[in-house]
């Protein structure tokens, strides 16, 4: 009867604390229940401790097998576990749990640190940790000593066949599908430069790996989205394009299209529009600067009239706050 706070995608109980169910009939009874804590690292060593094999080193995780045989006594427990997730922290000491919930929407600066004693608040609805701050400050400690930076990992199936047939046996197709979308919103087409006249020539990344290329982001197609590198490594803002408009024009402004789908990962926040004629050389000041809000209609950015060749498009920060930039379309706007 008692709801746990949060849920998937953050580190909170409710994203958190799990069942964990084993089945092994003649060597773990039926209906046993035990209250170990323990999390996903664990589970390596206790496959090796189970078959016999030793598990890597630089390893974290403790084997539970004595749990699930049923010697409790021999059982070894960590003194503290940590999770992270994004721009988010928790940390679980005993009875103690302590959480950084990340950036709220729209903010670059974290939430302070919370803490929360399980034992009697398992609904994380009152956080101690100003009468705790002891505790809090050693689970900090640990939480700093624990943090690795993301490497790149090796990748051997270079040619990315297994991870294409995966994605079929997924999605049925060998590419995320990008076909059209219902009620999809559109960039109004009269008054702009016609997508069909510009030209992308330069980006910061692209995300090929699902087929979210950067010439989506100037194709006027909606259904088809560029997104920034998130796979194998991930770009963090600025994002920037570079779109030829094919000739000079006079202009007067933008529109920005956000992603058509159920998501928001990439929804463009802070922008700069810069123009040259030279499409090596931008001013330092942008065109205009602009906040673009949480929505799926197209946004009108106006300035006043000038002449340019070439448009840098540099995002800055997305709506969610999280590191990625996509577009489903962007338009330059012909000055009457």
């Amino acid at each position: 009867g008692v709801e746990f706070r949060g849920g998937k995608g953050n580190l909170y109980e409710g994203g958190l604390k799990i069942p964990f169910l084993v089945r092994w009939p003649g060597v773990v009874a039926a209906n046993t229940v035990r209250d170990l804590v323990f999390y996903q690292p664990d589970m390596m060593a206790t496959i090796a401790d189970i078959t016999n094999t030793k598990a890597p080193e630089d390893t974290d995780g403790i084997s539970i097998a004595p749990t699930l045989l049923g010697a409790d006594g021999s059982q070894k427990l960590h003194e503290m576990m940590y999770w992270e997730y994004g721009n988010q922290t928790a940390v679980r000491y005993g009875k103690w749990k302590a959480i950084q919930p990340g950036k709220p929407k729209g903010s670059k600066q974290d939430q302070p640190w919370e803490l929360y004693d399980l034992s009697r608040d398992v609904s994380e609805s009152t956080s101690v940790a100003e009468s705790h701050s002891d505790v809090l400050v050693k689970m900090k400690a640990f939480a700093d000593a624990s943090h690795d930076p993301v490497k790149a990992g090796t990748y051997y199936d270079k040619s990315r066949e297994r991870h294409e047939r995966d994605r079929k046996a997924k999605w049925g197709t060998l590419r995320n599908d990008q076909s059209p979308l219902k009620n999809a919103q559109r960039i109004p087409e009269q008054d702009i430069v016609p997508f069909e006249e510009m030209k992308l020539i330069r980006w910061s990344s692209e995300n090929r790996a699902n087929d979210r290329l950067a010439k989506y982001a100037i194709d006027g197609k909606p259904s088809k989205v560029w997104h920034s590198q998130f796979s194998q490594e991930k770009k963090k803002h600025p994002h920037e394009l570079v779109i030829d408009l094919g000739q000079t024009r006079m202009i007067n402004g933008f529109y920005y299209l956000a992603r058509q789908d159920k998501g928001w990962n990439g929804a463009f926040e802070e922008t700069e529009f810069y123009v040259s004629d030279n499409a090596d050389h931008f001013p330092e000041e942008p065109y205009v600067r602009c906040l673009f809000k949480k929505e799926k209609q197209a946004q009108r950015v106006e300035g006043d009239k000038i002449r340019a060749r070439y448009v840098l498009v540099r995002n800055i920060s997305e709506v969610s706050g999280n590191d990625f930039g996509s577009a489903a379309d962007i338009a330059v706007i012909l000055a009457n």
